[in-house]
């Protein structure tokens, strides 16, 4: 079996994180809601004559995806996976709202043909030529990690080399509304805004000066929290390690916190915690994040000024670990290595 290196990642985020020498997070304003994504001159990456018709999603995905090849030296991957939870929102709202306001008549078929959810990848190849295997997954909260749960076993089974991943979503006006109306419902609603981004990873089975080693992916949909700690336990002697420098949570201020508390203040009670939800939002890929930073941390070997951190160390880091789920329910473990 093949080794799943991950040779470049590039976010575009709420934060400032495209393109930057070194992360360095800022605290959100509390009364924010929305918080949209830090969007750099699109025009620098994209040819101002295709810029015009993309939308947000496609815009983010297919400059974070350019600068994710050229930094692994990458002209063309031999597979292009994207996960997305709600595809380009924006375009289907415009749809809908044409269909209602024109009462089904007279409908003009671009915003539906540009708001499919597999439209970022599409884009990707078509400005790359790429005619590799290219796929997209729509599963919620583990959109990400089943594109890149793909294009691991691709690279670790089948004969491919390379392989672009992406996890990508994007605000929708109304969709945003109702996920708000929704969460006040709640008797504990979440305290970070909701958000969007794009973060774009490069893979290989050859390793670079730049490498970092994906060692391990698994989703459960659902996960007794009396055999959580026994759940980990396992994904980790299942990748030989014993012993983690690192866990990164997905936090976000909600009742089913309490399933990343019951695991932190028992397998890691002394492990560096590191959250990053309330920096960055929430949105159905934001896990993709969460490597991103996994990855800056190994290859810069320190934790980003302005994250929230528990037991804060300076000491080398060899393996991160990664935990997300949402409401209790799709648990991800990510884990990711030093070279």
């Amino acid at each position: 079996m093949k080794t799943c290196y991950i040779n470049s990642a590039v976010a575009i985020s709420a934060q400032s994180t495209f393109e930057v020498e070194s992360l360095d997070f800022k605290n959100l304003e509390s009364e924010k809601q929305i918080l949209p994504a830090l969007y750099p001159e699109f025009k620098n990456y994209i040819a101002p004559a295709a810029l015009r018709r993309m939308s947000k999603a496609v815009r983010m995905g297919v400059a974070a995806s350019k600068i994710a090849l050229e930094n692994a030296k990458i002209k063309n991957p031999d597979a292009i996976l994207t996960g997305t939870g709600m595809g380009c929102i924006a375009d289907t709202e415009l749809f809908l709202e044409s269909l209602i306001a024109h009462n089904e008549d007279y409908l003009t078929p671009t915003a539906f043909i540009q708001s499919t959810h597999n439209t970022v990848g599409a884009q990707i190849a078509l400005g790359l030529k790429c005619k590799s295997y290219n796929n997209t997954y729509v599963n919620a909260n583990v959109s990400f990690e089943s594109a890149m749960l793909d294009a691991k076993l691709c690279l670790e089974f089948e004969d491919y080399n390379t392989a672009l991943v992406g996890g990508i979503d994007e605000l929708g006006k109304t969709f945003v509304e109702l996920q708000n109306i929704e969460e006040q419902k709640k008797q504990q609603p979440r305290t970070v805004p909701v958000s969007e981004g794009a973060t774009f990873f490069a893979l290989s089975t050859e390793k670079t000066s730049d490498s970092a080693i994906l060692k391990g992916l698994e989703v459960f949909h659902h996960i007794d929290k009396a055999d959580l700690e026994q759940t980990v336990n396992k994904f980790l002697e299942k990748h030989q390690v014993k012993n983690v420098d690192a866990v990164i949570t997905g936090h976000n201020g909600d009742n089913f916190d309490s399933y990343f508390d019951q695991l932190l203040d028992s397998n890691f009670k002394n492990t560096p915690q590191i959250r990053y939800k309330d920096k960055v939002g929430e949105y159905f890929t934001v896990s993709a994040f969460a490597l991103f930073l996994g990855y800056s941390i190994l290859k810069k070997q320190s934790i980003p000024n302005g994250l929230s951190v528990r037991n804060k160390t300076d000491k080398g880091f060899s393996h991160i670990l990664i935990y997300n789920q949402n409401q209790g329910k799709d648990h991800s473990f990510i884990l990711l290595s030093k070279c």
